[in-house]
């Protein structure tokens, strides 16, 4: 399972530069796949640097990494004081199979709880 795999809270100091630009890529690469038929540009994005950067900066990200590479994510953000809703949920096709998605919506629960969080969408 996912025991070689850390799980952490992103953070502007923790993922910057180019690893933040993977992150990015990895989320468009996922989307493009998981959404293909869906829109009528191809070539739209799911999430941009700034988007993603935000995210980060606001605490919402826990990314999975694997030999320090990130390799999967899920963003966890409060909606109001007692709901939290969690999306953006990506693992790089390499390390799929591992239980890195499951890992990272556990940790989201366990993230909207600590922010207080009665339930989760």
């Amino acid at each position: 399972m996912v025991t070689e795999m850390e799980l952490e809270v992103a953070t502007p100091s923790s993922l910057h530069g180019e690893e933040l630009e993977r992150v990015v890529v990895l989320i468009n690469q996922v989307y493009r796949v998981a959404e293909r038929g869906m829109w009528i540009d191809e070539t739209f994005k799911r999430t941009d640097i700034e988007e993603v950067s935000g995210i980060v900066r606001d605490g919402e990200l826990m990314v999975c990494r694997s030999g320090g590479r990130v390799v999967g994510c899920v963003q966890c953000r409060m909606l109001n004081p007692s709901a939290a809703s969690f999306g953006m949920l990506v693992c790089d096709e390499k390390f799929r199979g591992r239980g890195i998605g499951k890992a990272l919506i556990a940790r989201a629960e366990e993230r909207a709880r600590e922010k207080g969080a009665k339930t989760l969408q």
